[in-house]
């Protein structure tokens, strides 16, 4: 191999794990991302909520009829395919004064330490 071959090799060596080095630092930062669509603004799950990596975490949006106004805050029921960490129908009750406010106009919830226990949940603003 010539020099200008080797050092080319090495350049290219050094870039790759560069790239590779800014896309695990890139992942870690939308760690507690939402998921966006084409019409919703990016926005970041409270720390306190999300204890999750991406899409692997225990945050995710929630179909709007699992959620319905009681007096005083909400009642959500979740079964298996309305949320990743769901296996079984699961109900849940929470205060309106704790429930968060999603920027996007959709549900979310974020079950932590299992799918029993909703740690965090957010509604639109126009639910509040």
């Amino acid at each position: 191999m010539t020099p200008s071959c080797r050092y080319l090799s090495q350049a290219l060596l050094i870039m790759s794990g560069a790239i590779m080095a800014s896309s695990v630092v890139f992942a870690e930062a939308r760690a507690h991302d939402a998921t966006r669509t084409a019409t919703t603004p990016p926005w970041t799950y409270d720390a306190i909520c999300c204890r999750g990596v991406g899409d692997h975490g225990d945050c995710q949006d929630i179909p709007a009829s699992a959620v319905h106004p009681v007096p005083g805050g909400y009642s959500i029921t979740l079964r298996p395919g309305d949320h990743r960490l769901v296996t079984k129908p699961q109900s849940y009750s929470i205060p309106e004064a704790k429930t968060r406010r999603s920027p996007d106009g959709r549900y979310h919830a974020c079950l932590y330490p299992n799918e029993a226990h909703l740690q965090c949940s957010y509604a639109p603003p126009m639910s509040f």
